[in-house]
């Protein structure tokens, strides 16, 4: 039984990691268009980060690796 309930926390995690990526998207799509995907793995490592260090810089380092990686004008 416990197996389900960690299997149903993992499936909430990752739909939950998809629903503020597609939310982010329609932010950034005032001024370009990006892929959900890079905006997906941006959001899993800026997570990841979080849980490592402190003072929230997995904020910070999500918005470089779009800012660099997947904007035009950067």
């Amino acid at each position: 039984m416990e197996g389900v309930y960690i299997v149903s926390a993992i499936f909430l995690l990752i739909l939950g990691h998809i629903i503020k990526s597609i939310r982010w998207k329609q932010l950034i799509f005032v001024y370009e268009d990006v892929d959900v995907t890079s905006l997906l793995l941006a959001m899993s490592v800026g997570q990841a980060i979080n849980m490592i260090i402190p003072y929230r810089l997995g904020e910070i380092y999500r918005i470089w690796r779009v800012g660099k990686k997947d904007l035009d004008n950067g």
